[in-house]
């Protein structure tokens, strides 16, 4: 997220070359779409979950698209999770039963 926000803002005061900024953008932009496709190529050929020529090549296009502008909303969203969280300890709170008193049983279910 860092760079996300120090490069436009570097670019913006002019402390970094327009064609560095670009430069720097694909090369992010590049790094993520060949994690993204190589993960999905490990899975492939470690357990071939894909039957369909098809399917793999739906998830191509997703790991594809993931890269502009779903992985850098997820890293702000844990960067955001991360300031609010502040090392408060985690809490589980219980949702009360509500029950199914009007439900009936269909005849014979549920007799011994």
């Amino acid at each position: 997220m860092a760079g996300f926000s120090i490069l436009p803002v570097g670019w913006a005061l002019g402390l970094l070359d327009g064609s560095l900024f670009l430069l720097f953008v694909c090369a992010s932009l590049a790094y993520g779409l060949c994690l993204s496709l190589a993960t999905l190529l490990l899975e492939e050929l470690s357990f071939r979950p894909y039957r369909e020529p098809r399917d793999l090549l739906r998830l191509t296009g997703a790991a594809v698209l993931e890269n502009f502008g779903l992985r850098q909303l997820h890293s702000w969203w844990r960067l955001v999770s991360l300031i609010t969280w502040r090392g408060r300890p985690q809490t589980w709170h219980s949702a009360p039963r509500q029950g199914f008193h009007a439900a009936r049983s269909p005849a014979g279910v549920g007799r011994a």
